[in-house]
């Protein structure tokens, strides 16, 4: 028997096919192997040599429960058992599964990683006979033989889409890379093992994306949010101050403002009663009131939905907040749902060191947290995106605007404070949590912890349905963020990516370019071939690297810019301008009469049309090159303003080319 130092190291040694150690089912397996003509070495742990049974030691190993946290409100357990048959790569793969998931996994990530595995290359080895491989055993032949059975059809058909087999295939590779980040692992994963980086280029594309929303709906999206916030906001301090003002009036011993004191009716009594009772006690139904107050309920303005929403919010009242969140944002739909008031900052300022507050969003009131006690320049969210494992802060400028997530944080936690005090668990620091019928409170999340859409899918169609707006899920503000943002930074991948929080530009190019990016990009590297072909017709006379920013790239003149270039009265039709100085008298010509550097390229330009009469023959000059200078003169260049012209003429160009 081995020792218990022995026990624990993890070496090992060749085994024979004769060894009598192997049971003879491990016998089997191996010849086989042998027979076939695989070279590859097999090896066992010495813990087992010596015993009939070659596996680990305990199933119990390979039961994983991660236990509750602050984000995991329930514990849960994935079942790794279907790795015992691998004998001596069982402990390793584990190892490299568990690194990959980290300490506090989300469930639906862990459950959908744990199948990658199993169905992947987990079952590709137990199909093929592998059941001895040890880690050190692993070479590019393998994942040759690991991605031609990816491949196999199943009918006529193949029987995983690229898709699949290409998270399947890179999921192995991500365990190998996990243990060769471990002490323990490390040395014994091969060097010289290659995977091809992307065995199925359409792989990542066939997966289907969320579609991003078009600007009209987008607007009318939160036009109504704003309304919706509006309208929470009035109910409540209207309510919020109608009891204080009865409180007062029925306290003698409390100092009441003249003009408040007043013979109050019967109907606002009552009024007051309900919201003292649902104050009191949050979990107040209708049918707990007592008759008289039911009665004036069904006779009354306010309903007792109204009345509670003003001290307690609903799923639906929460929405609209949700909404507004996501579009500033860009979150996923998970994330900014389980947002949570420790994932916000306010600091002091932006510079390269920040200068951070003392406390956080979610710090007890005493500590008097409010933005009126404090200096500070922004509002960090910071939120845990759980699928990618980090933390995705993004800053917001501090204003009161119903649409500002500094008032959205403010609101929502002076609406919720009380409800938090029942709050159980993680639901007390859910920044969205509200009234529940059952559960008196709750969250966008189920009992496990795991982001449960269902509720806030229900009040989303609700809100929906009253603002009769078309179909959209909380999913589809991301990509309509990130589009705009492809829009606004013209196309730049990288800008965009630091706006989505990813670290790698490739996700965002692979799961955020629209079809509508994609088909601006086409008409950018259109409009790119396009001047340049221009460029090498005219012989360089118009150079789009004389454009700046300001100016059209597409006009044939710099300075200027053009209605329609593809469609100008001294060119082809449909081909780009190449008419160079006749934009001064072309209708579609235009130029910004207020700009200096317009009106500078506007006076070289003239310049260049009167040296050109030394080159260009009189006759052609004068029917071709005098109506422009008559319109420069005449037209164009009083019509600047006298600022543009003084400025203009400290601005220093290179002479344009010459007219022909």
């Amino acid at each position: 028997m081995a020792t218990k130092k022995q026990r624990a190291s993890t070496t090992y040694q060749r085994i024979g096919p004769t060894d009598r150690s192997l049971t003879e089912e491990s016998k089997h397996a191996l010849n086989r192997l042998r027979n076939e003509g695989d070279t590859r070495v097999v090896r066992l742990d010495e813990r087992v040599l010596g015993s009939e049974r070659a596996g680990p030691v305990s199933d119990a190993d390979y039961i994983i429960t991660f236990p509750k946290t602050s984000r995991i409100a329930r514990a849960f357990t994935i079942d790794l058992t279907f790795l015992l048959p691998l004998r001596n790569f069982a402990e390793a793969i584990r190892d490299g599964h568990l690194a990959k998931l980290g300490p506090r996994p989300n469930k639906n990530t862990a459950v959908a990683y744990t199948k990658d595995l199993k169905n992947g290359v987990v079952a590709f080895l137990l199909q093929n006979g592998y059941t001895l491989i040890g880690i050190t055993d692993i070479d590019t032949k393998l994942l040759t033989e690991y991605e031609v059975w990816l491949n196999q059809s199943k009918g006529d058909t193949a029987r995983w889409n690229e898709a699949t087999r290409t998270t399947r295939y890179l999921y192995f590779r991500t365990i190998l890379n996990c243990l060769r980040d471990t002490k323990k692992w490390r040395r014994y994963v091969p060097n010289n093992i290659r995977f091809v980086s992307n065995p199925w280029p359409d792989g990542r594309s066939a997966t289907k994306h969320k579609s991003s929303i078009d600007d009209d709906l987008m607007t009318r999206i939160r036009l109504a949010s704003i309304k919706d916030i509006t309208t929470s906001v009035e109910r409540r301090n209207t309510l919020l101050a109608f009891v204080e003002t009865m409180k007062a009036e029925l306290n003698p011993k409390k100092h009441v403002e003249p003009g408040l004191s007043k013979l109050r009716s019967k109907d606002d009594e009552n009024l007051l009663d309900i919201c003292c009772l649902l104050q009191q006690d949050p979990a107040k139904r209708m049918e707990d009131l007592p008759s008289y107050l039911r009665t004036f309920i069904g006779n009354c303005s306010w309903s007792f939905t109204q009345i509670r929403d003003a001290f307690y919010p609903s799923a639906r009242g929460l929405i609209p907040f949700v909404i507004l969140d996501a579009i500033a944002s860009a979150y996923n739909a998970n994330t900014v749902r389980e947002v949570r008031l420790d994932d916000f900052h306010y600091i002091r300022d932006l510079s390269p060191t920040l200068a951070w507050e003392e406390r956080d969003a979610g710090d007890e009131p005493e500590r008097k947290h409010d933005a009126e006690n404090m200096v500070a320049s922004a509002l960090m969210m910071n939120a845990l995106k759980p699928r990618a494992g980090k933390r995705q802060p993004v800053y917001f400028p501090i204003d009161e605007d119903y649409d500002n997530p500094h008032f959205i944080l403010q609101f929502v936690t002076e609406w919720t404070n009380k409800l938090r005090l029942l709050a159980r668990g993680p639901t007390a620091q859910k920044l969205f949590i509200f009234y529940a019928k059952v559960k008196v409170v709750s969250s966008f999340s189920g009992a496990d912890g795991l982001t449960d859409p269902s509720t806030a899918n229900y009040a989303l169609r609700r809100f929906r349905e009253d603002h009769q707006l078309e179909y959209f899920t909380l999913d589809n503000i991301r990509p309509t963020i990130l589009d705009l943002a492809f829009r606004l930074f013209g196309g730049d991948i990288r800008l965009v990516g630091a706006q989505a929080n990813h670290g790698n530009v490739d996700t965002t190019s692979g799961s955020y370019q629209t079809e509508g990016e994609k088909r601006r990009q086409f008409e950018r590297l259109g409009k790119l071939a396009a001047v340049r072909n221009r460029w090498r017709e005219t012989a360089g006379t118009i150079d789009p690297r004389d454009h700046t920013e300001e100016f059209d790239r597409d006009c044939a003149t710099p300075g200027w810019t053009c209605l329609d270039p593809y469609d100008s009265p001294y060119s082809l039709k449909g081909k780009l301008c190449s008419s160079y100085g006749m934009c001064p008298a072309c209708p579609l010509g235009n130029v910004n009469l207020n700009s200096p550097l317009s009106c500078a390229y506007t006076l070289a330009l003239l310049d260049a049309v009167n040296t050109a009469q030394q080159s260009v023959h009189p006759s052609s000059w004068i029917k071709r090159w005098g109506p422009i200078q008559q319109k420069l003169i005449h037209k164009w260049v009083p019509s600047f303003s006298s600022q543009a012209i003084k400025q203009a003429r400290r601005i220093n160009l290179p002479p344009m080319p010459s007219p022909e």
